[in-house]
């Protein structure tokens, strides 16, 4: 497996970004904040993590449809339990919900959660009927800045090397996993697994 990792230091982390990026950062930034009244903020009571989460559902749904994706959020028990989650991060303070307003009204959202010294993103949406403004970009980049400000070490764009997170000036990290039986029973159910997984794969290439 592997992740996307940024690593933030303050005044420099830009300069990483892919000069288009940081070139389409700047001029829709200018652009939206011609058009618009423009805040940008962190969630910090219950009551706006509800409105707000709402909104993350609505965006992130309605650009994955698009897209022909399920998405994170159509099973609504998925839903639920990220809601609740959310909740509890709130409480511990390890919730980091940034919305990018216009207008008084959420544009774009992103959920990340603060887990020691890094700051992990998760998932984020945005409103289709501003998408020529780029808010998608722009709440990503008030996320990172957000995770340079409180001192995070690295902020991790999880698994997965979609073309997208190269643009951030990400690195990759490597996880591996090693599963090492212990005991007699543990190695014979370690022999049983290898042996199942060695006649599966006998089985599909006699077929």
């Amino acid at each position: 497996q592997n992740r996307q990792i940024l690593v933030p230091r303050p005044n420099v982390v830009e300069s990483r970004f892919d000069s288009r990026l940081r070139k389409n950062l700047a001029r829709y930034g200018r652009k939206l904040e011609r058009d618009a009244e423009v805040t940008e903020r962190m969630v910090t009571d219950a009551v706006d993590l509800d409105e707000t989460f709402d909104r993350l559902v609505q965006f992130h749904q309605a650009i994955r449809t698009a897209n022909g994706d399920s998405g994170v959020f159509a099973k609504p028990i998925v839903s639920r339990f990220l809601r609740t989650a959310a909740h509890r991060l709130l409480e511990t303070g390890r919730l980091r919900l940034w919305r990018l307003d216009a207008n008084g009204a959420a544009i774009a959202v992103i959920l990340c959660l603060r887990a020691g010294d890094s700051v992990a993103f998760y998932t984020t949406g945005y409103d289709p009927e501003w998408s020529k403004y780029g808010p998608g970009r722009r709440i990503m980049a008030r996320a990172i800045r957000g995770a340079i400000d409180e001192g995070a070490k690295e902020f991790d764009f999880l698994r997965g090397d979609e073309p997208y997170k190269q643009q951030w000036g990400t690195s990759t990290r490597f996880d591996l996993k090693i599963r090492r039986p212990a005991g007699p029973l543990g190695r014979l159910l370690g022999f049983v697994a290898t042996t199942a997984r060695l006649i599966r794969r006998g089985t599909r290439r006699a077929a």
